[in-house]
């Protein structure tokens, strides 16, 4: 009998694992569904706001092109300090 029971419990915490995984599922899928719809908002109206930006950015694309082919690791230095000065505007010195 106490193997009986053994086996029983053993079920039983495999049913509720089974359960939990489904409800992490449904939850992260509802939350990846919110962020796409909230991402999707926010592009339509900076397209909106900004109708130029798209040319802007493939202009851009085109321009730094040759340069990242040619030095890669200057404009991960150039992003990372654009970031940075970016960063201080936004937030500011403390």
């Amino acid at each position: 009998m106490p193997q009986t029971q053994a086996e029983a419990k053993v079920t039983e915490l495999k049913g509720s694992a089974q359960n939990l995984y489904g409800q992490a599922k449904d939850t992260l899928s509802d939350a990846a569904g919110q962020a796409r719809e909230v991402a999707g908002d926010a592009f339509d109206r900076a397209r909106e706001r900004y109708p130029d930006a798209q040319r802007l950015y493939r202009q851009g694309s085109e321009a730094l092109r040759p340069h990242a082919q040619e030095s890669p690791l200057g404009l991960v230095v150039l992003a990372g300090a654009i970031g940075y000065l970016l960063a201080l505007v936004i937030h500011g010195r403390r």
